[in-house]
């Protein structure tokens, strides 16, 4: 991945998620197919993109996700705004 943010980014999801789950994501926000595996084809997507544009993307897909993780299981609500207070720190 040729721009830092877009690679930090990713990467700091994958601690807190999973790497598959964070290539998924940044695959859905690119426009790549969904396999969880950051191929050639995905990092054509994540270098093609504009770094700031991919941030704010990638911000709103994690923020999504994390909604979707407290719908599914209420006990998960206790850890909510700290997720999105980390997920909007990182894309500012």
């Amino acid at each position: 991945v040729t721009h830092q943010e877009v690679a930090a980014n990713i990467f700091d999801f994958g601690v807190n998620a999973g790497l598959g789950t964070a290539a998924k994501l940044a695959q859905l926000v690119v426009g790549a197919t969904p396999d969880g595996k950051i191929g050639a084809k995905t990092l054509q997507a994540l270098n093609a993109i504009d770094p700031d544009l991919f941030v704010a993307r990638y911000a709103l897909a994690k923020m999504a996700r994390y909604a979707q993780i407290v719908t599914r299981d209420r006990t998960q609500g206790k850890f909510l705004l700290g997720w999105l207070n980390r997920t909007l720190k990182e894309a500012a």
